[in-house]
């Protein structure tokens, strides 16, 4: 068995509210993802980190699921969650 250690308390406070605003398809508060707390400056430095899943909930249609299909961090700080539209 490998031992992953705990990722970053930041990260996880980063990445809590990510979830919760995708589940709840409140996509204003992602895209002002620098007024999302203290922890964006650590965890999402630039928009290059954050605009790919901009990009792909822009494509969500309306009543359309949005299923997480694999949730976890590298390297204790870069949340690794993919989602599935549809």
């Amino acid at each position: 068995m490998r031992w992953m250690p705990k990722p970053y308390r930041w990260a996880v406070e980063f990445d809590a509210p990510v979830k919760q605003y995708l589940l709840e398809r409140d996509h204003e508060e992602l895209l002002n993802c620098q007024k999302m707390g203290r922890t964006t400056a650590v965890a999402s430095p630039t928009l290059d980190h954050h605009l790919p899943m901009i990009f792909a909930i822009a494509l969500q249609k309306e009543g359309e699921p949005l299923e997480f299909v694999h949730e976890g961090f590298q390297n204790r700080s870069v949340s690794m969650r993919c989602f599935k539209i549809g």
